[in-house]
């Protein structure tokens, strides 16, 4: 019983993790698309 609890706290926990992940690498790809259709590449080269 005590394994099962730990495993499913583990799943939980990564899939937390990767729901932040992925959270915010689609923050960062809504900027930069929205800075590529605006024109301004420069700050992306910095």
């Amino acid at each position: 019983m005590k394994r099962s609890a730990i495993l499913c706290l583990t799943i939980v926990f990564v899939l937390f993790i990767t729901t932040i992940a992925f959270a915010s690498i689609d923050d960062d790809l809504a900027k930069i698309k929205s800075a590529y259709e605006s024109g301004n590449i420069d700050e992306f080269k910095k």
